[in-house]
């Protein structure tokens, strides 16, 4: 008798166990961030920035966004796209973390690359961000939910780990991206042994954030690509238009694609651009191949000039200044450790 009411007793409790589960499942929510067309929201962000020539494109297809695009191991071997900055920072802190719903289309060696999900809570951090790797499965044609735990984040500049960082704030989400790349996250630059350059394509159906007790809503702020300029000093409002000529992404890949020539090479500009030259009149006609070098040298001359005067006149001279600011900090730093406890 008293071992049947222990069993009763036993499936009572796993009863009601089951129905706790249960209802606490049903609370949690999952709250998508961005509506179709998600390209909107999103902008490039390739290796190009640090003399990379990885390429990649966002485009809409349907209630869907493809991220497709070639990495390039030379001097760089990362693509993405982050959101600009929203308007008010998202409270995510009732959340357990961001969702991506994606599928991986190229081939199936998704294993041979690394993805990355990226993060913002703090403006003024400038290359610091947070970020963790995740796993994407080869190609089925299925939607996968892959979910990034905020407690799973890492304070990193590029692919290293900062250590004495502050854990990521969930309730102060500023901006988000993704990053296919070579390069780990890691103490060091350490890249994937068996890593594939070339051609890949993802496609994202929703990113958002999962685990809530409750759904934002309509209570997400749009991201704005306007925001970061109407934040900017005059000054460098005056000089944005600036550096972008000097350095705008056309200038940055075509030099790099002229360092990798010389590289394998080893001619110098001369001779690369003179066989430019014989290709373009090849294919083009004389006339043609005249005018474009024309064009193209002079563009490049003003350039030069313009991107040395901007080297000398303002970047050499801020370096140098932030340079000695931070010895200063560093020597009053030094001096309040030395004085008597």
């Amino acid at each position: 008798m008293g071992s049947i009411l222990a069993l009763l007793i036993l499936c009572a409790s796993a009863q009601y166990a089951t129905s706790l589960t249960a209802s606490t499942t049903s609370t949690t929510a999952t709250s998508a961030l961005f509506s179709p067309p998600l390209s909107s929201n999103f902008e490039r962000i390739d290796d190009v920035i640090m003399g990379g020539v990885s390429k990649s494109s966002l485009g809409d297809k349907g209630d869907y966004m493809n991220f497709q695009g070639i990495l390039r191991e030379q001097d760089g071997g990362f693509c993405g796209f982050r959101t600009g900055p929203f308007a008010r920072p998202i409270d995510g802190s009732s959340f357990d973390g961001i969702i991506l719903r994606a599928r991986f289309t190229s081939d199936s060696d998704s294993d041979k690359r690394t993805f990355k999900l990226t993060i913002r809570d703090d403006e003024t951090r400038g290359e610091f961000v947070f970020q963790q790797m995740f796993d994407v499965p080869p190609p089925s044609g299925e939607w996968h939910d892959i979910k990034i735990p905020f407690d799973s984040l890492k304070a990193v500049r590029g692919p290293i780990i900062n250590p004495n960082a502050k854990p990521f704030n969930s309730s102060n989400i500023l901006q988000v991206g993704v990053v296919i790349s070579k390069f780990k996250i890691s103490s060091t630059m350490e890249t994937l042994e068996d890593f594939r350059p070339g051609f890949f394509s993802m496609d994202f159906k929703e990113i958002g954030m999962y685990g809530g007790v409750r759904s934002l809503g309509g209570d997400v702020p749009a991201p704005s690509f306007n925001d970061s300029t109407q934040k900017k000093s005059p000054l460098l409002k005056v000089l944005g238009p600036l550096f972008k000529l000097v350095f705008s992404e056309t200038s940055r890949r075509r030099r790099a694609a002229y360092l990798q020539l010389k590289k394998r090479s080893g001619k110098g500009w001369f001779h690369i651009a003179g066989l430019g030259f014989k290709a373009r009149a090849s294919n083009y006609g004389l006339l043609n191949a005249m005018i474009t070098f024309g064009g193209r040298m002079s563009k490049d001359g003003i350039k030069f000039a313009l991107g040395w005067t901007l080297k000398v006149a303002i970047f050499y001279p801020f370096r140098t200044l932030f340079r000695l600011k931070k010895r200063l900090r560093a020597r009053g730093n030094e001096g309040e450790e030395r004085k008597p406890a």
